[in-house]
């Protein structure tokens, strides 16, 4: 062999091992077979260790085994065979190959050698996967992209569907089997639209791509859409479009693209030094050389390079022959005027002075991957510049793939989130509906959409609408858009509409026109018209004559200058009945400014007004009143009089003026009594009504008694807002009860100590004489024991009048028993007899034990049996409490039983001599009693006493 070709087997050797290819040769007549060296470090056998068919054999994967061998086994009737199996080394590494054979015949044609060639294709399988990965995903993405998508060709100019998925199917009510192959322009396009969807055409062929573009679609139902189309023109004959409703208005760019398998890979060599190229085959495809073209030299290669990879590559290789690594991926440019992608490295030799001597290469066309990179790239960059958010999660709930506009959504970046769980978006309880409905509905649906509530870095509530969809691998994809403000916005309606719906007032909304289009349920309330009734009337049913023309005239003009008109009208209801409104009328205008409706609130004001009249002529009664009556104001400083009537400055001597801004102070004088006017301060201090007795002083300087009262008054959230004060002139009580006073110290000593001297004399005459005399001094002395107990009377008739009335709560049962007790110890011949429930309780006077005793005792003293007998029964109804006292006596005079009957004054005729019922009738009557006097039957009396009941 010339040294030439020894060194072109060489440089094949050195090919074979850069692109991992191996042979044998088997001599078919004695079946002999040569393993070359690569081949044995494919298989991972040492290079001095005999290999054989059956070692070769334990190399090949179990599954593979029995392919090998039987084309093994029919080589040489078949001959040859192409397949691809795997190996497996001894460290468990399991690698593709392709082998290869032919078969060389004798002219006889008899099978002679077989050669065979074994190729690590290991990473092309590994491409191959992925690129079949990526084919499965493009079709399950289109398939279940969420949004409607279709493939188009163009032919002469018009858009032919080619494909569709479920989602376009759904939106426009197409079927795939119905739209494939047709117009797409004449299923969905309008005909009022068509010139317009052919510009659109024109400029997807013309740019390649339509970015963003508002359209009108219709569907097979015929319904109009307003939608957006974005379309990627590929190729120049082929185009995708994604439609999107323009209510989200999210601009999406789908790039999905079918890889396909990476061919074609080729080998050179050069050597440096005679300038000699070798070309395979494969890489003279790759060039597109005519047959028989193997060689090419450095400069002619460079003119193959496109012109815009050339200074790349010449300095990738001027580095290379400088020791550098050579790996470059770069475009040629056939003679033929294509354009190809080739991925180009090299392993170069040196001298011993660094010069390059040789140089072994592999090429490789990667034209269809490049055209899916740039694809894919195009497609990530429309994900990643999309206003609609998308996310991939995979099988454990993580991101691995998230766009901005989805981590926009929430307020991160999307390095913020790749690698967590979707769960750290969501709350507890929205985790929790996840799992357990929404999960489950994408595994038997495979897709779900609906609306969800997130949380954003900053723990602020985000609601989003999300559709998920599952892949085959157990990936979800997530599309998601930011609707917090559309939610807003229609919360912000129901709590309008609720608040219209709920309020007191009438409303109505009408349009321009006047023509009523809406109203409440208080309109109908208040109006007595119906919803039905009133839509498509106008407010004049609801005119009264009592208002007018020029009123609404005025009301017309203000409202369609766009200003706000306020006042008040006299309605009629469907009924007929007048009632006030105080109304508001308002224009509704759209973004442009312009009106489009009126709205009119309606506050029924009648009952206000009919409180104002009632106000008015309260006002006129207080202001009249004969009794003396102020109102101060806490809330400013000395709690002033702000309100006084006639009355009040009739009794004070000053004007209206004079009072008003003034403390009620200003009456009082030299003897108003400290303490009174302590406790009257008190009791103001402590918000507490009060009733106290007091000098006050007129503007004249005369003094007068005043009986005060002060009431505080509250405003309906319970807080004090003014003092209510009255003063009556007691002047002439007070000295009745000077008068009183006089009397009852006269009685206590003067007259009480005179007849005490009178008895003594009675009884020194009646010891010391007898007869006639005796018996007259008998008489004094009884006469002067009735005189001391009618003055004992008389005075607890000046206590009771002239004490405060006190008034308690007394256990009636307690009290009887413990009065009758003390009367049968005074009377113990006297049959007393009570009858009275248990738990009966009163209200009455502090004294109201010493009227039942002054009855008991009546009833014994003038009863003229021997044994008197007194039955005391107690019954009740809901208010009062009675208390019945009978006897068998004789009866009451009738002169006595007129006790307070006969008015304030008691004539010269009454010649009532008993006291007693007259202090039991002011006791009662202070107990807020009455007092009835009956006959017993069949003798005696029956006295009646009804007191309020206790609650």
């Amino acid at each position: 062999m010339s040294d030439s070709g020894e060194r072109r087997d060489a440089h094949f050797r050195d090919a074979q091992a850069i692109a991992n290819l191996g042979s044998w040769e088997r001599d078919l007549t004695d079946d002999r077979v040569y393993w070359s060296a690569e081949l044995k470090r494919l298989l991972d056998v040492p290079r001095d260790t005999p290999l054989t068919d059956e070692r070769f054999l334990e190399r090949v994967h179990p599954s593979d085994r029995a392919v090998v061998e039987e084309n093994w086994s029919t080589l040489g009737e078949d001959g040859g065979f192409d397949i691809e199996h795997r190996l497996v080394t001894d460290d468990s590494d399991t690698r593709w190959v392709r082998q290869r054979a032919t078969v060389q015949r004798d002219e006889d044609g008899t099978p002679g050698t077989a050669v065979g060639v074994v190729q690590d294709i290991t990473e092309r399988k590994q491409y191959e996967r992925e690129l079949e990965e990526h084919r499965r995903r493009f079709r399950t993405l289109f398939e279940q992209f969420p949004q409607p998508t279709v493939e188009i060709e163009y032919q002469s100019d018009e858009p032919i569907v080619r494909q569709v998925n479920s989602a376009f199917e759904e939106t426009f009510g197409y079927s795939a089997e119905e739209i494939i192959g047709e117009s797409l322009d004449s299923y969905i396009v309008p005909q009022d639209r068509q010139q317009r969807a052919r510009e659109i055409n024109d400029r997807v062929q013309s740019t390649g791509r339509l970015v963003s573009e508002e359209v009108t679609r219709r569907t097979n139902s015929g319904e109009r859409h307003f939608i957006l189309q974005n379309a990627v023109y590929n190729g120049g004959s082929k185009a995708l479009g994604v439609y999107t409703d323009i209510t989200d208005r999210r601009e999406r760019e789908i790039q999905l693209q079918k890889a396909q398998n990476v061919a074609n890979l080729g080998y050179w060599s050069m050597d440096f030094r005679s300038g000699e190229v070798y070309w395979s085959e494969q890489i003279c495809d790759i060039w597109g050389f005519a047959d028989g073209t193997r060689s090419i030299d450095e400069d002619t290669y460079m003119e193959y390079v496109h012109p815009d990879d050339r200074d790349a590559v010449a300095k990738q290789w001027q580095a290379a022959k400088e020791g550098e690594p050579y790996d470059i991926e770069h475009r040629i440019v056939t003679d033929g005027g294509e354009t190809k992608w080739v991925r180009a490295n090299a392993d170069f030799e040196f001298d011993n002075a660094g010069n390059p001597v040789s140089a072994i290469g592999i090429v490789q066309e990667i034209t269809e991957r490049k055209q899916r990179e740039s694809r894919l790239e195009t497609q990530a960059e429309a994900m990643e510049v999309s206003m609609e958010g998308i996310a991939l999660l995979d099988e454990t709930g993580e991101f691995i793939y998230m766009n901005q506009a989805h981590a926009d959504v929430f307020g991160y970046d999307p390095e913020d989130l790749l690698g967590r769980t979707w769960r750290c978006l969501y709350d507890e309880a929205e985790i929790a509906r996840f799992e357990n409905t929404v999960f489950p509905e994408i595994e038997d649906a495979g897709k779900w959409r609906g609306e969800a509530v997130g949380q954003t870095r900053h723990e602020t509530r985000v609601h989003h609408e999300l559709t998920l969809s599952r892949l085959d691998d157990g990936k979800l994809i997530c599309t998601n858009k930011d609707i917090t403000e559309r939610k807003q916005r229609e919360w912000d309606l129901r709590r309008f509409r609720r608040a219209i719906e709920a309020s007191a007032h009438s409303i109505y909304i009408t349009d321009c026109n006047g023509t009523i289009e809406y109203v409440n349920p208080a309109f109908e309330r208040t109006t007595g018209y119906s919803a039905e009734e009133a839509v498509g009337r106008t407010p004049a049913i609801l005119r009264s004559e009592a208002n007018d023309e020029e009123l609404y005239e005025e009301m017309w003009d203000t409202i369609l200058r766009g200003d706000t008109w306020h006042g008040e009208l006299i309605n009629t209801t469907k009924q007929g009945d007048r009632y006030v409104v105080n109304k508001t009328i308002a224009p509704v205008t759209d973004d442009s400014d312009e009106t489009t409706h009126f709205v009119s609130v309606n506050k029924d004001v009648t009952e206000m007004r009919k409180q104002q009249d009632e106000l008015y002529r309260l006002r006129q009664a207080i202001d009249k009143a004969h009794i003396p009556l102020t109102m101060t104001d806490p809330a400013k400083d000395d709690n002033p009089m702000v309100y006084i009537n006639e009355a009040f400055t009739d009794l004070t001597g000053y004007s209206e003026a004079e009072l008003l801004g003034e403390n009620c102070r200003l009456l009082q004088g030299p003897d108003s009594d400290p303490e009174t006017v302590a406790d009257l301060r008190a009791a103001i201090d402590n918000e507490e009504q009060t009733t106290v007795e007091l000098r006050n002083y007129r503007k004249d300087g005369t003094m007068f008694w005043s009986q005060v009262t002060v009431t505080p008054v509250y405003d309906t959230d319970g807080d004090l807002v003014r003092w209510l004060g009255t003063q009556r002139d007691i002047t002439e009580r007070k000295e009745r009860e000077q008068h009183l006073q006089v009397l009852e110290r006269v009685l206590r000593h003067n007259i009480r100590n005179d007849i005490h001297v009178i008895r003594g004399f009675a009884e020194a005459i009646q010891d010391a004489t007898s007869g006639t005399i005796a018996t007259h001094a008998e008489s004094i002395r009884t006469k002067s024991d009735q005189l001391v107990d009618t003055a004992n009377k008389q005075r607890m008739i000046t206590e009771v009048l002239l004490e405060r009335p006190v008034q308690d709560t007394f256990e009636i049962n307690d009290l009887l028993q413990r009065v009758t007790q003390s009367v049968a110890e005074d009377y113990p011949d006297a049959t007393i007899h009570v009858h009275c429930p248990d738990d009966i309780t009163v209200v009455a006077s502090s004294r109201i034990g010493q009227a039942v005793e002054e009855l008991l005792v009546n009833a014994i003293q003038h009863n003229d049996t021997a044994s008197p007998v007194v039955k005391t029964t107690v019954s009740r109804d809901d208010e009062h409490v009675s208390l019945e006292i009978a006897d068998n006596g004789p009866a009451i005079p009738d002169m006595e039983q007129q006790v307070g009957t006969r008015g304030e004054k008691v004539d010269p005729l009454y010649h009532g001599s008993g006291l007693g019922l007259w202090l039991v009738y002011w006791i009662v009557t202070r107990s807020d009693g009455t007092v009835v006097f009956e006959e017993n039957d069949p003798s005696g009396n029956r006295v009646k006493i009804e007191l309020p009941r206790s609650r």
